[in-house]
């Protein structure tokens, strides 16, 4: 192998390394840890359709990229992202959608926490999108 091959695979190799010391944190491509097994952050774990065409187009390339990034092991589908965070230690979820703006995912959660002989909580904290909550929500939620 040549040096030029040589140094091209470490640096290929570097950045995958890089990568998963990035990603490390991730529970799956559309979610987070917070804090290491106790919160997780991530979109919506419903179907992500939407009528507003901007958030519909934004979820299309996100699950798209979540594909590539996931070397197509993820699917934008709320049973397998549900799935993941319950897998994952997750049995509590905050909702911080306003009625109506996705559709709803407690059918969802109800199959995987079944599938799973688990139990689950759900909590709706609506938070209109593109606004900040008062501080006396924050204190609910």
């Amino acid at each position: 192998m040549s040096s030029k091959s040589k140094s091209a695979s470490k640096y290929v190799n570097d950045l995958f390394d890089d990568a998963r010391e990035l990603t490390s944190d991730t529970i799956n491509p559309f979610s987070y840890w917070v804090l290491r097994g106790k919160i997780a952050a991530g979109e919506y774990p419903g179907k992500q359709f939407s009528k507003k065409p901007s958030t519909f187009i934004a979820s299309v390339v996100h699950s798209v990229i979540a594909l590539f990034r996931s070397r197509f092991a993820a699917r934008n589908s709320p049973d397998w992202k549900i799935g993941q965070l319950m897998d994952s230690g997750i049995d509590t979820f905050i909702d911080l959608t306003e009625s109506g703006e996705r559709p709803p995912y407690n059918m969802h959660l109800h199959t995987q926490r079944r599938k799973r002989s688990r139990r689950s909580e759900y909590y709706r904290f609506p938070i209109p999108d593109k606004n900040v909550t008062s501080l006396e929500q924050m204190k609910e939620i």
